[in-house]
Order: C-alpha cells, then structure tokens, then sequence
C-alpha cells in the first residue's frame, strides 16, 4: 500500500497464543494480527473495484483462514464490522468474485453476542477495525465484551485450530486485550512497502505477483531499457528522446 502514514502491520504466528498455555496444543490456527485499517474508504476493499487492491491480500488471507482451519464447518464470525466501509469491505473480501472463500458470514455486532457465542462452531474469527480508524468498526464496549473471551479465543486457536484475522485497535481503550500478551504498537510514516522475508515465507495461495513489492517509476524504465538491449530489433530507445 502506498500511504503517507500507515500503522505496522504485524503477521504473529500462532505460537503467540500458546503463551500460558499448559496443555498440549494439537493444532495451532492460521492467525494474521495486523496493525493496518485496511478496511477503511480508499484502502484496500470498500468497493468491489478495490476488492483486490494491495494485491488481493486480503480475500487471499480469508481464503487461507478458511481452508487451512480445523475447527467449525467453513463459516466466519464476524465480529465488529457493524456497518459502512468494515461491513462493506469484509464483504468484498469475502466475495468468490474477488478471491475470496464465499463462506457464510455471521455478524456479532451485539455486546452480550460477543460474551457468550461458542466461537468454536466457526472456522474462523474476523475482527474489524476499530471505529475510530474505520466507519462502521468496532465500538470499545464490542472490544471489552471480547476481551473477556481472551481464554476462549485461545483455545480457539491452540486446542481447536481456528484461524484469526483482525486488525488495527490502535489507540482504543482496551484496544488488543484479547490477546494472550500485551500488544505494543507505535505509528510509522512510509511511501512503499515491501514484504519481508517471514511473510514472504508464508506467502498464501494466488498469484504468484500476490506479494512483491510494486516497482517504482525508475525501476520500470531500468526493466524497458534492458528488454530494449535484449532484442535489437527493437527500436533502439533513447531515454532523453525516446525511440530512434
């Protein structure tokens, strides 16, 4: 993505729930915890045209949630996406027609829902951003009723090897308390982002340009230059006059 300010983003491997775990964890989930509002207007899918934006990351991530999870019948719990662009965007991201897995989708958007829905009926758990990021996101009073289910969320992931995606609750109060271990972030401004070897290592079913980094303006050229010097059929090109 290329923005002006953009919060870390962070892929946490499902290890990070086992902490204070003491049984035997059988089968850890797919989890992805991402500081990122990717769910916001003009980002990465609040219309169907944007849908595979930044790479069609984020269908691709629902799509691996969904098939490498061990736990439900397929169907994704959807938890703070209450309306506007995080009802819209998880939509599109669901959507067979952008990548995404087509599952049934059930939207906990009540607090004393959040409290009390077996989370283990579901293949995966999908949290919104909060809604000072994003319309629509999830309140503080849906992020306390889900920080009282950390323990469940963790067996979730650990013992039933449920999937997770959620992302950013930066500077909300309460804001990745579900989480088994505090979670710090801080505000990074950058223009371009690459992937980084880890994520690269994990990169999920698609296209194989999924996750390289966009080339700039220069290394473009740099590219038209060299295939020009491959094939001297070609017109010779002239990168103060053009071709010659």
């Amino acid at each position: 993505m290329n923005r002006t300010l953009c919060r870390v983003a962070t892929l946490l491997s499902a290890a990070l729930f086992t902490v204070g775990l003491h049984t035997a964890v059988e089968a850890s989930g797919f989890v992805v915890v991402s500081g990122d509002d990717a769910d916001d207007n003009g980002h990465c899918g609040y219309i169907p045209s944007s849908a595979y934006n930044c790479g069609g990351l984020y269908p691709a991530l629902l799509s691996r949630a969904v098939s490498t999870s061990s736990s439900g019948t397929g169907d994704i719990l959807v938890i703070g996406a209450n309306t506007s662009y995080a009802r819209t965007s998880f939509n599109n991201w669901n959507s067979p027609v952008n990548g995404g897995p087509g599952a049934t989708a059930v939207y906990a958007t009540s607090d004393a829902f959040i409290a009390s829905e077996d989370f283990t009926k579901y293949s995966v758990i999908y949290i919104a951003s909060a809604y000072l990021h994003t319309s629509g996101g999830i309140t503080v009073s849906q992020v306390s009723a889900l920080n009282g289910r950390s323990a469940d969320i963790k067996d979730f992931v650990n013992i039933h090897g449920g999937s997770l995606l959620a992302l950013t609750e930066a500077n909300m109060a309460g804001g990745w308390g579900w989480l088994p271990v505090p979670l710090t972030t801080a505000n990074i401004q950058f223009t371009n982002a690459a992937p980084t070897p880890l994520l690269l290592s994990q990169r999920v079913h698609g296209p194989a340009r999924l996750l390289r980094p966009r080339r700039s303006c220069c290394q473009e050229r740099g590219r038209q230059l060299r295939r020009y010097a491959r094939h001297p059929r070609w017109p010779r090109y002239d990168p103060h006059g053009g071709s010659v």
